[in-house]
């Protein structure tokens, strides 16, 4: 880990006290000019580091009693990563996996549009589907009912039919090339309202502990609570993704 300033440009109180406290192997001077270029916005960063970037460990991803994940397949926008990641931490989500060939987890450009969720949200990167589906047994085994939910273009059930009380993944796909990952969800589902010609849509499947399966009730929650809590997650996290596929 080293941290990167100039000396050309009077520090904040703030920014000496981390050159001052914070353990690094090396501190790195630059000029302001180089400062400016790096830092890639209108004011100049007083601080930029350099740091070693996390490794892809499933075991990184918070394991809540009733856990839910988020899986984004070939995300093709970086705005769009990053924003999901910032819906997914402010909704509580437990962590984010990302597959397929897609942008770069840790581009500038990404990170910058977490908003600072970035360094909050456990998030990994899986190298291929026989990854994903190992990955999705073990949860089997230690959250019963756990459920997958993915996307397709066919619209068969309503999102306010999924029982988000459930532990639970959410997958963003898209069909064709996604197939594989499809394959482990079932009954496609919607938002509310006309979402036709957007690129993605959602589907849902309840997965049981013996890998069947089984339709998703059909009794959409009517109170605020717990399900409706988490559906509300799930569809703004979704509506974000909506949007900016909707404006790529």
């Amino acid at each position: 880990t080293s941290l990167l300033y100039s000396p050309e440009t009077p520090l904040s109180r703030w920014a000496q006290e981390v050159l001052d406290t914070v353990s690094c192997d090396t501190h790195y001077q630059l000029s302001a000019n180089l400062m400016q270029e790096l830092s890639g916005k209108t004011d100049t960063s007083e601080l930029l580091a350099i740091l070693r970037m996390r490794p892809d460990d499933p075991a990184l991803l918070h394991d809540s009693p009733c856990p839910l994940y988020i899986l984004f397949d070939r995300p093709s926008n970086h705005g769009n990563l990053g924003s999901i990641i910032r819906s997914a931490d402010a909704l509580g989500a437990d962590g984010l996996i990302l597959t397929g060939h897609g942008v770069d987890l840790y581009h500038p450009e990404v990170i910058t549009a977490s908003m600072g969720s970035f360094f909050n949200l456990p998030a990994i990167r899986m190298a291929d589907n026989d990854t994903v589906f190992d990955w999705i047994a073990r949860q089997r085994d230690l959250h019963p009912g756990f459920q997958v939910i993915g996307t397709t273009a066919h619209k068969q059930l309503n999102i306010t039919q999924v029982d988000f009380r459930l532990p639970t993944l959410l997958m963003i796909v898209q069909s064709q090339p996604s197939a594989p990952l499809l394959g482990v969800a079932g009954n496609g589902v919607t938002l509310a309202g006309d979402t036709k010609g957007l690129l993605v849509t959602l589907s849902g499947t309840h997965l049981d502990a013996g890998g069947q399966v089984t339709d998703v009730p059909k009794e959409a929650p009517k109170t605020v609570a717990a399900a409706d809590k988490r559906l509300l997650a799930v569809s703004n996290v979704f509506s974000g993704t909506l949007q900016t596929e909707a404006l790529a």
